[in-house]
């Protein structure tokens, strides 16, 4: 274990993890709230402010991951950094953790409803192009028979 740690850089890395990920999280909140209303102008606007974000905890990731490829895994990391660092470097690492959490389950809320209203607007635009399913209806003896184009919007 001939790695040494500063804790100053440690410290200061975790913190402005810690930063990034709040921010992330509270556009993702809001990308949330676009998603619902439907507004694409908002929609564009958070993405702009998210990239650079993600950039920053994507770094942040991999500075994480090698200070673990390091010193073997995780646990061992974070009882090293500990007694060097001491019990504030335990507090900042949950911390971020726990952000980390916070904004993967957001942002798979967020993904979740991207689809929801993305196979809502492919089938409504089926629909208008006529391009549905083809329904089985029953006749009067009571047999399923296929009635092509009943869907279509805008034909008489």
């Amino acid at each position: 274990m001939s790695t040494t740690f500063d804790a100053a850089r440690i410290s200061a890395h975790l913190r402005s993890t810690i930063s990034h990920c709040e921010q992330f999280l509270t556009l993702l909140k809001l990308e949330e709230s676009a998603l619902h209303n439907r507004d694409t102008d908002a929609i564009e606007s958070l993405l702009e402010e998210k990239l650079p974000l993600i950039d920053a905890l994507e770094h942040a990731a991999q500075v994480q991951k090698t200070w673990v490829q390091e010193i073997g895994n995780e646990e061992d990391l974070q009882a090293r950094l500990e007694r060097e660092i001491g019990p504030d470097f335990v507090t900042l690492w949950r911390r971020a953790k726990e952000l980390y959490q916070a904004t993967r389950a957001q942002n798979e809320i967020n993904g979740r409803l991207l689809s929801k209203q993305n196979r809502s607007i492919s089938h409504v635009l089926d629909v208008m192009r006529g391009r549905t399913a083809t329904p089985s209806l029953y006749t009067s003896a009571g047999a399923a028979r296929a009635y092509a184009n009943t869907s279509k919007v805008g034909e008489a």
